[in-house]
């Protein structure tokens, strides 16, 4: 139901948002926007995939997790009206951490687009299997 899954998003949050750190280091997220900001959309896409593979695994598999469930959230907008571009909002601070303030707004745009490809592909990035590739 609708409600159920707002009540989710909203414990998940929660619990993101009150973690220690982020689930992406500052210097993850570094590598992330200068891969959002580069011109060539297919290479970055798979580039994104690498760099997320490379988290320390205790944050690659709390983020695994986490974008599955936000991930099946958003496969059901049509049920419960959660969309993917207020999930990424929403779970934004929680998974990137800036370096400041000006840096955050800067790159507020990027994070939020890198957010919502997570979202959207995490199924396809997280799976090691070499036929689940983005790229042919």
């Amino acid at each position: 139901s609708s409600e159920a899954s707002h009540d989710l998003a909203g414990l998940l949050l929660g619990y993101i948002c009150n973690l220690r750190k982020p689930l992406i280091p500052p210097q993850f997220s570094r590598q992330l926007q200068d891969i959002v900001d580069s011109d060539n959309m297919i290479t970055s896409l798979a580039m994104v995939q690498d760099v997320l593979l490379s988290l320390p695994t205790p944050n690659k598999t709390a983020l695994e997790q986490l974008l599955f469930l936000l991930q099946k959230i958003v496969n059901h907008g049509s049920s419960n009206g959660v969309k993917c571009n207020n999930l990424a909002a929403m779970f934004l601070p929680g998974i990137f951490e800036t370096d400041d303030d000006l840096q955050h707004t800067k790159h507020a745009a990027s994070h939020l687009l890198l957010m919502r490809l997570m979202i959207q592909f995490a199924d396809i990035w997280f799976n090691t299997s070499p036929t689940a590739t983005l790229i042919p």
